[in-house]
């Protein structure tokens, strides 16, 4: 792993209302990981923001680490987002980078906010 983000035992915390602005700082940096944690049943929308010139994924796997939902398309004006009616569990959001493959732009932030 390139920085303390790229597992799932390296996740960073989030929470319901937050919102983070991360880059890829290396060729090989191709994941950042976040986790939450739900204390109630509920709907979550997680929206990520991808910088021009890039494609990034988004993805959602739960605490048994099984994949729950992904974007990989645009929509509504929102370059990646899941909506989805989810448990009282323990979440993790997987940003991935697809392109550019060479060297990242270091200063092209991506913007991932979890409602």
């Amino acid at each position: 792993a390139n920085r303390p983000d790229d597992t799932f035992a390296q996740a960073r915390a989030m929470w319901l209302g937050a919102e983070t602005w991360r880059n890829f700082n290396q060729q090989n940096d191709w994941v950042d990981v976040f986790t939450f944690d739900l204390s109630s049943p509920g709907p979550v929308n997680i929206e990520l923001e991808v910088p021009g010139n890039n494609n990034f994924d988004l993805e959602l796997y739960g605490q048994n680490k099984l994949l729950r939902a992904s974007s990989t398309t645009p929509k509504n004006g929102v370059d990646e987002e899941i909506s989805i009616f989810l448990p009282k569990l323990r979440y993790f959001v997987f940003v991935r980078r697809f392109y550019p493959t060479g060297q990242p732009d270091k200063n092209a932030y991506y913007t991932l906010t979890i409602k």
